[in-house]
């Protein structure tokens, strides 16, 4: 009798036991859709039963619970933030202050080059002499252009035309001065061969058949 009291317990025991474990038929029933139909050209289901309290539609978009797109919106659009760097993006507003500042540098240093140089050509500028007596001058000589062009010499002489001619056939001449906008000394002694033969270093005969000759002549003589 005990043996069967045993056993009985032991059969109630094993029941309990299987009773407790879940069916896989259970589980499947878990993850089934809760509602029937397809996803469909749109991205949506329908929902024949209205199990999902929607409606006979709804989305189920990247995952999410069953929703509706309200006026054609997914309410999950704009749940992710795109990470991507534009590839377009303009340079931050610290360079930009610089590189406005190197600009601005540029033209300031441009504007005091332009004033120096101006100033510069000011400064080397001729000053145009004008001397009234021309009894001196001639094809080889000019007093004014002599002076303008030779500012050490008008420093000596002055407006003193006779001075300023002087000077010249004394010093002017050997020192291969430019004595008047169309005769150069130097020039006339070394383009012309044949007055170099005959004169050879003798610089006021050269002068001298420029005046009576070579500016006929059209000769080199600047």
């Amino acid at each position: 009798m005990k043996v069967i009291k045993k056993m009985v317990a032991m059969f109630l025991v094993a029941v309990t036991i299987v009773m407790a474990i879940p069916s896989t038929d259970c589980m499947m029933v878990i993850v089934a859709e809760a509602h029937s139909g397809r996803t469909d050209a749109n991205g949506g289901h329908k929902d024949n039963k209205n199990v999902s309290g929607l409606g006979a539609y709804h989305y189920h978009c990247g995952g999410y619970p069953a929703h509706l797109h309200e006026n054609g919106v997914c309410p999950y659009a704009n749940t992710s933030v795109n990470m991507e760097v534009p590839k377009t993006s303009t340079q931050p507003a610290a360079d930009t202050g610089k590189s406005n500042n190197a600009s601005a540098t540029s033209v300031a240093s441009a504007t005091t080059a332009a004033k120096v140089s101006t100033q510069t050509a000011t400064a080397g500028a001729k000053k145009t002499v004008i001397i009234s007596d021309t009894s001196y001058d001639n094809a080889a000589f000019n007093a004014s252009y002599y002076a303008t062009n030779n500012s050490d010499v008008y420093e000596t002489c002055g407006d003193n035309a006779k001075a300023l001619y002087n000077h010249f056939i004394k010093d002017g001449i050997k020192e291969g001065r430019q004595s008047s906008a169309q005769f150069c000394i130097t020039v006339y002694k070394n383009n012309n061969q044949d007055l170099e033969d005959a004169f050879g270093d003798d610089l006021i005969k050269y002068y001298n058949h420029y005046i009576e000759h070579g500016v006929n002549e059209n000769r080199v003589s600047k």
